[in-house]
């Protein structure tokens, strides 16, 4: 019979289960914004043919872009109810969630085929976090936030989310503020730290922030993530959709 589970690990849990499903749908609405300008403006073949139905590409487009800041918020924010600091809090309370002990219990309760010796190897070196790690990790986001403030806040507040903007110029001016790279950037981030949280959790690994830049169009021997993932399968429905066939691959 496994051990119980240590106070708040529930509550971790669901804090980065919220996260990775936050940070990876902002993800596939950026990614999904991206490609279909890329490809629109690349194809003249495939601008055409959007341009037969401009009123429904555009409305996508607004939703796409929109969806993507609303999400920004949703993770930065420091009134979402379910934001990246709500998550690294509780982690930093119940550091003893990460005790090798705590580890050796959810794996046994996970994998119960595993000996009691495989047990005992697999978590023989495994990370116990300080305080520190965790502050380390707290500056990294303080980082990122500055960023979300300086140039994604303002357009998500007044532009999307409240709609205090009514004048498409002063709309386009705050957009301005904001560029493709460092959105890219942002998101490149929250899949680290993700990777790096869910992997100190379940696999007692330090939490190392691994940051792997997306490359468009993305490498065809990468394992995708969900906006490499989308930014093929938009092409290929433009493609679909002007050509009548999907390229090999899904990519233009």
């Amino acid at each position: 019979m496994g051990m119980r589970a240590l106070p708040n690990e529930s509550e971790f849990e669901r804090e980065l289960a919220i996260f990775q499903v936050e940070h990876e749908t902002a993800q596939q609405y950026f990614f999904s914004f991206v490609s279909l300008r890329g490809i629109s403006g690349s194809n003249s073949a495939v601008l055409r043919s959007m341009n037969e139905t401009s009123l429904f590409w555009l409305t996508v487009e607004r939703a796409m872009l929109e969806s993507t800041f609303i999400g920004l918020g949703r993770i930065f924010d420091q009134r979402s109810p379910h934001n990246v600091d709500r998550l690294i809090a509780t982690g930093t309370k119940g550091r003893a969630l990460f005790s090798r002990q705590a580890l050796t219990a959810r794996i046994r309760a996970a994998s119960t085929d595993l000996s009691a010796d495989a047990i005992e190897n697999l978590v023989r070196d495994a990370f116990e976090p300080s305080t520190a790690d965790f502050r380390s990790l707290r500056k990294e986001i303080d980082e990122r936030r500055k960023i979300y403030k300086a140039r994604y806040s303002e357009v998500r507040n007044k532009v999307f989310a409240h709609n205090e903007v009514a004048d498409l110029r002063e709309a386009n001016a705050l957009l301005e503020g904001t560029t493709v790279d460092e959105t890219k950037a942002l998101f490149s981030f929250l899949d680290a730290l993700e990777r790096a949280l869910w992997g100190l959790f379940h696999n007692g690994h330090e939490p190392i922030l691994r940051m792997r830049p997306f490359v468009l169009p993305p490498p065809k021997n990468v394992h995708g993530r969900p906006g490499e993932k989308i930014y093929l399968q938009v092409n290929a429905i433009l493609q679909q959709i002007t050509f009548g066939h999907t390229p090999k691959g899904g990519s233009g």
